[in-house]
């Protein structure tokens, strides 16, 4: 695939482990100095995860009802919306059993337990998707990525084809939520190979999962495998095989032994990885340095080297990173995005304790200043009050 022309991009090299989170102004500055030249060229990646409704649900909230995929409750019942009390909100996650959409239900579920008064569905979606739909009216709520979002805010790909305004007219940020969003392939433990450029060079006929079109991780895989022309067209060729499935499928192919490799993307503590790792063993594959480089400059992710931060780690992990964003839209009311930011300020120690993924957030300007969207009116109102951000 051929590469663009980019704007170059300060890349920090980030060091973690389980007691030490991430550099977060580092990965603030790189991520908004990506959105001037963008993660541009993204061929290929639509937004059609955009849900199917019927894994809805979370805690405090209502569950999905199947179906529609669907509209946002909040938008339709006017006071973003309020019946009889109460703030109905359809909002949108990421794959069900993945970080996006566990990390939406830990929010929501503890800005319920501060208002009882808040319910919500959670809808299944993609980092990519879920700008749109938000765009477009479509959702309340919705989990992305601060590099796909700013994709959307400049109008890049795969947003070029929109004609939206810049930034879009439509879209308002209400948090970052610090978390580390890692890129990293988990693999069977007797995979011949240590990284994924050493199993391209010799036209290795992999069998692997990426998860579906219109996901960002999606996309950034495709991406990474056709410029080691180790693309899904070239992985079949050769005799493997390519299947784009959601994080649960493709745990239990990998149990089964149908798969070689996982292309992930998620934080700390993954439901699936740990379901994994506790039935089989497992290696993980490090990113090649010049390739991983070349990516991070190119693309706007990170480079992380991590130490013991998933099951069975051994060593240190090179992987690339991305940090997670929550935004609404303008025609939700500023009582229901209100609502819910002064919920998860109040309950920020149980939302943090909650999961894993979450291990990084902390209430202060990291969770403003990332954003490249302006700010919902009802969040200001919210962070006003308990003198978080400049404004």
């Amino acid at each position: 695939m051929l590469l663009l022309s980019f704007v170059c991009v300060m890349v920090c090299r980030v060091m973690t482990s389980r007691k030490q989170s991430t550099d977060r102004v580092s990965r603030r500055r790189v991520l908004k100095l990506t959105g001037a030249a963008g993660i541009a060229g993204l061929a290929g990646c639509t937004e059609d995860s955009t849900g199917d409704g019927g894994d809805g649900g979370g805690g405090g909230g209502t569950s999905g009802d199947g179906g529609s995929g669907g509209t946002g409750n909040g938008t339709q019942s006017g006071d973003g919306g309020s019946n009889g009390g109460q703030i109905l909100l359809e909002t949108a996650g990421g794959s069900p059993g993945g970080t996006g959409y566990a990390i939406m239900n830990a929010m929501l579920s503890g800005a319920s337990a501060e208002y009882p008064e808040l319910t919500y569905n959670i809808l299944p979606g993609g980092w990519v998707g879920n700008n749109t739909r938000l765009q477009n009216q479509e959702i309340d709520l919705g989990h992305t990525t601060l590099a796909a979002g700013t994709l959307a805010a400049n109008g890049n790909e795969p947003y070029a084809d929109k004609g939206w305004d810049q930034p879009p007219s439509n879209i308002r940020g209400v948090l970052a939520d610090q978390s580390e969003l890692f890129f990293f392939v988990v693999a069977q433990s007797d995979f011949p190979y240590d990284t994924l450029t050493a199993a391209a060079e010799d036209d290795y006929a992999i069998n692997v999962t990426n998860q579906p079109k219109g996901t960002f991780g999606g996309f950034l895989w495709d991406t990474v495998l056709n410029n080691l022309n180790y693309s899904q067209s070239k992985i079949q060729e050769l005799g493997g095989s390519y299947r784009r499935v959601g994080w649960n499928d493709a745990a239990q192919l990998f149990s089964d032994g149908q798969v070689d490799a996982i292309l992930a993307v998620g934080g700390r503590d993954l439901g699936w990885l740990n379901n994994i790792s506790s039935g089989s063993d497992v290696k993980y594959l490090s990113w090649d340095d010049k390739f991983r480089t070349q990516i991070s400059e190119e693309y706007g992710v990170l480079e992380a080297d991590l130490e013991d931060v998933f099951p069975q780690q051994d060593g240190t992990l090179k992987c690339t990173q991305d940090s997670g964003l929550i935004g609404t839209h303008s025609g939700v009311s500023e009582k229901a995005v209100y609502t819910v930011t002064k919920g998860i300020l109040a309950r920020a120690d149980q939302i943090r304790q909650s999961t894993g993924l979450l291990e990084p957030f902390e209430v202060g300007p990291d969770m403003i200043d990332p954003s490249p969207f302006e700010i919902h009116p009802g969040a200001v109102k919210a962070y006003k009050e308990e003198g978080v951000g400049d404004f």
